[in-house]
Protein backbone atom coordinates (compact mmCIF):
# COMPACT_ATOMS: atom_id res chain seq x y z
CA UNK A 1 0.00 0.00 0.00
CA UNK A 2 3.25 2.17 0.59
CA UNK A 3 4.24 2.17 -3.02
CA UNK A 4 0.86 2.74 -4.34
CA UNK A 5 0.57 6.11 -2.43
CA UNK A 6 4.15 7.11 -3.13
CA UNK A 7 3.48 6.42 -6.48
CA UNK A 8 -0.05 8.56 -6.60
CA UNK A 9 2.01 11.16 -4.55
CA UNK A 10 4.62 11.38 -7.51
CA UNK A 11 1.76 11.52 -10.23
CA UNK A 12 0.02 14.18 -8.50
CA UNK A 13 2.83 15.69 -8.72
CA UNK A 14 3.67 15.75 -12.29
CA UNK A 15 6.76 13.12 -11.80
CA UNK A 16 5.12 10.86 -14.30
CA UNK A 17 8.54 8.33 -14.89
CA UNK A 18 8.54 7.92 -11.42
CA UNK A 19 5.10 6.85 -10.55
CA UNK A 20 5.11 4.62 -13.55
CA UNK A 21 7.71 2.79 -12.35
CA UNK A 22 6.42 2.66 -8.23
CA UNK A 23 3.33 1.63 -9.72
CA UNK A 24 4.76 -0.99 -11.57
CA UNK A 25 6.42 -2.32 -8.10
CA UNK A 26 3.62 -1.68 -5.83
CA UNK A 27 1.43 -3.78 -8.72
CA UNK A 28 4.06 -6.36 -8.28
CA UNK A 29 3.74 -6.42 -4.43
CA UNK A 30 0.14 -6.13 -4.19
CA UNK A 31 -0.95 -8.68 -6.93
CA UNK A 32 -4.51 -8.58 -5.47
CA UNK A 33 -4.95 -4.75 -6.38
CA UNK A 34 -6.73 -3.68 -9.18
CA UNK A 35 -5.92 -0.02 -8.75
CA UNK A 36 -2.00 0.26 -9.12
CA UNK A 37 -2.37 -1.21 -12.82
CA UNK A 38 -5.23 0.72 -13.62
CA UNK A 39 -3.85 4.20 -12.10
CA UNK A 40 -0.42 3.39 -14.10
CA UNK A 41 -2.02 2.82 -17.12
CA UNK A 42 -3.96 6.40 -16.65
CA UNK A 43 -0.14 8.20 -16.17
CA UNK A 44 0.41 6.47 -19.14
CA UNK A 45 -1.46 7.86 -21.00
CA UNK A 46 -1.39 11.22 -20.17
CA UNK A 47 1.98 11.02 -21.34
CA UNK A 48 0.93 9.75 -24.63
CA UNK A 49 1.84 5.98 -24.35
CA UNK A 50 -1.75 4.34 -25.30
CA UNK A 51 -0.47 0.86 -26.00
CA UNK A 52 1.12 0.53 -22.62
CA UNK A 53 -2.02 1.99 -20.97
CA UNK A 54 -4.33 -0.55 -22.16
CA UNK A 55 -1.95 -2.94 -21.37
CA UNK A 56 -1.75 -1.91 -17.91
CA UNK A 57 -5.66 -1.39 -17.96
CA UNK A 58 -6.01 -4.94 -19.07
CA UNK A 59 -4.01 -6.08 -15.98
CA UNK A 60 -6.18 -4.43 -13.77
CA UNK A 61 -9.50 -5.98 -15.81
CA UNK A 62 -8.15 -9.14 -15.27
CA UNK A 63 -8.54 -8.40 -11.19
CA UNK A 64 -12.19 -6.64 -11.77
CA UNK A 65 -13.29 -7.24 -15.02
CA UNK A 66 -16.08 -5.59 -14.63
CA UNK A 67 -14.64 -2.11 -13.42
CA UNK A 68 -16.65 0.26 -15.58
CA UNK A 69 -14.25 3.29 -15.77
CA UNK A 70 -11.57 0.80 -16.88
CA UNK A 71 -13.57 -0.60 -19.46
CA UNK A 72 -14.62 2.83 -20.84
CA UNK A 73 -11.16 4.33 -20.53
CA UNK A 74 -9.39 1.48 -22.25
CA UNK A 75 -12.17 1.73 -25.17
CA UNK A 76 -11.60 4.95 -25.94
CA UNK A 77 -8.36 4.45 -25.63
CA UNK A 78 -8.58 1.77 -28.50
CA UNK A 79 -10.87 3.78 -30.53
CA UNK A 80 -7.45 6.77 -30.53
CA UNK A 81 -5.25 3.70 -31.34
CA UNK A 82 -7.95 2.87 -34.00
CA UNK A 83 -8.05 -0.79 -32.71
CA UNK A 84 -12.12 -0.32 -33.31
CA UNK A 85 -13.11 -4.20 -32.98
CA UNK A 86 -11.47 -4.26 -29.67
CA UNK A 87 -13.11 -1.36 -28.61
CA UNK A 88 -16.53 -2.01 -29.39
CA UNK A 89 -16.19 -5.80 -28.09
CA UNK A 90 -14.57 -3.76 -24.42
CA UNK A 91 -17.96 -1.44 -24.81
CA UNK A 92 -20.35 -4.30 -25.05
CA UNK A 93 -18.97 -5.87 -21.91
CA UNK A 94 -19.31 -2.44 -20.36
CA UNK A 95 -22.84 -1.49 -21.95
CA UNK A 96 -24.27 -4.99 -20.67
CA UNK A 97 -23.22 -4.38 -17.04
CA UNK A 98 -25.37 -2.55 -14.85
CA UNK A 99 -23.67 0.89 -14.72
CA UNK A 100 -25.39 4.93 -14.46
CA UNK A 101 -26.92 6.21 -17.05
CA UNK A 102 -23.86 8.90 -17.30
CA UNK A 103 -21.31 5.78 -18.17
CA UNK A 104 -23.92 4.47 -20.25
CA UNK A 105 -23.83 7.79 -22.55
CA UNK A 106 -20.18 7.88 -22.52
CA UNK A 107 -20.35 3.91 -23.45
CA UNK A 108 -22.61 4.68 -25.88
CA UNK A 109 -20.37 7.83 -27.66
CA UNK A 110 -17.41 5.32 -27.65
CA UNK A 111 -19.00 2.86 -29.24
CA UNK A 112 -20.81 5.02 -31.70
CA UNK A 113 -17.30 6.46 -33.02
CA UNK A 114 -15.79 2.29 -33.16
CA UNK A 115 -19.02 1.52 -35.64
CA UNK A 116 -18.26 4.37 -37.51
CA UNK A 117 -14.06 3.54 -37.52
CA UNK A 118 -15.69 -0.05 -38.32
CA UNK A 119 -17.78 0.83 -41.02
CA UNK A 120 -21.21 0.65 -39.44
CA UNK A 121 -22.58 3.81 -39.44
CA UNK A 122 -26.52 2.84 -39.49
CA UNK A 123 -25.81 0.97 -35.63
CA UNK A 124 -23.68 4.24 -35.17
CA UNK A 125 -26.48 6.46 -35.66
CA UNK A 126 -28.92 4.44 -33.83
CA UNK A 127 -26.62 4.68 -30.98
CA UNK A 128 -26.10 8.50 -30.91
CA UNK A 129 -29.29 10.15 -32.15
CA UNK A 130 -30.88 9.39 -28.46
CA UNK A 131 -27.97 11.31 -26.93
CA UNK A 132 -28.79 14.79 -29.18
CA UNK A 133 -30.77 17.15 -26.58
CA UNK A 134 -29.07 15.72 -23.65
CA UNK A 135 -25.96 16.51 -21.39
CA UNK A 136 -23.54 15.52 -24.29
CA UNK A 137 -25.42 16.72 -27.14
CA UNK A 138 -22.38 18.90 -28.53
CA UNK A 139 -19.96 16.30 -27.85
CA UNK A 140 -22.25 13.61 -29.98
CA UNK A 141 -23.02 16.24 -33.15
CA UNK A 142 -19.32 15.24 -34.37
CA UNK A 143 -19.39 11.63 -35.21
CA UNK A 144 -23.16 11.70 -35.72
CA UNK A 145 -22.20 14.20 -38.86
CA UNK A 146 -19.80 11.51 -39.79
CA UNK A 147 -22.01 8.42 -39.66
CA UNK A 148 -24.31 10.30 -41.78
CA UNK A 149 -21.74 11.04 -44.34
CA UNK A 150 -21.10 6.89 -44.57
CA UNK A 151 -24.49 6.28 -44.69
Amino acid sequence: MARGNLAMAYDANGFYAEAISTYEEAAFLSPEEFRWPYYMGIVQSEIGDLQAAIQSVDLALNIDPLYAPALLRKSVWLVYEREFERADQSLQILLESDIPIHLRSIGNMARGRALIGMNNPQEAIELLEPLLGGMFDSQVRDPLRTAYRQD
